[in-house]
């Protein structure tokens, strides 16, 4: 996408265009993103900066990013526990409907309250324009990293999917579908369990019939 003056840049990728219109950025939508980009920027903690505070919490160490997000290690002090904080990743958030999705994420996993499935805690805000989620913390990090270090035997491979897939159906029960199920969305735990995470794309059914009349179970299988 270009604005009027002929420049591209990030931004202006990610400004929403109506279906139909067409693709033209114009040079006050693009300041606007750039506006929204810079109050989350300011906001958010001085990267690869540690130890540092964010409210109750002591920010320690980078666990891993993706597209839109960053996750660290930090320390509630007021409960006296490790927890993974999700905050959004500088230079990517430029309107409130990406800040509507984030928040999604976190609401969702807060319903799904399963052993299999990330807690998520507490939503904080550091400003009007930008929230952090905070996450139960998984020590074993990311099933991609285990599997890239190590061979699982059948029987532990049979045991990973029975329990990958407990979690999932009873997402689905919920009326969730999880949509980028992957191993570097499946975290292990301090007791080898594995539990699904990152439901920024998932998808919610009605609780019994959808506008053409099928039903919830027919949809999902």
């Amino acid at each position: 996408l270009y604005s009027k003056s002929g420049r591209s840049g990030q931004p202006a990728a990610q400004l929403a265009i109506p279906a139909g219109q067409p693709g033209v950025v114009f040079d006050e939508d693009l300041e606007k993103a750039r506006q929204w980009q810079r109050a989350v920027d300011d906001a958010l903690p001085t990267p690869e900066l540690f130890p540092q505070r964010l409210g109750r919490y002591e920010l320690r160490k980078k666990l891993g990013e993706g597209s839109f997000a960053e996750v660290y290690l930090a320390f509630d002090s007021e409960l006296g526990r490790e927890v993974a904080l999700k905050l959004p990743r500088r230079n990517r958030f430029t309107s409130a409907n990406q800040l509507t999705q984030f928040l999604g994420e976190a609401r969702t996993a807060a319903i799904l309250e399963h052993p299999g499935i990330v807690r998520v805690y507490d939503i904080g805000w550091i400003s009007p324009e930008i929230c952090f989620i905070s996450m139960e913390h998984c020590p074993g990090g990311s099933l991609n990293d285990r599997l890239k270090s190590a061979e699982l035997t059948i029987d532990q491979a049979v045991e990973l999917v029975e329990s990958l897939a407990e979690a999932i159906h009873f997402a689905h029960l919920h009326g969730f579908v999880h949509r980028d199920l992957k191993p570097a969305n499946v975290m292990v735990g301090a007791f080898g369990e594995v539990q699904v995470m990152d439901w920024g794309l998932a998808k919610e059914y009605g609780a019994h019939e959808s506008e053409s009349g099928t039903s919830q179970q027919e949809q999902l299988d």
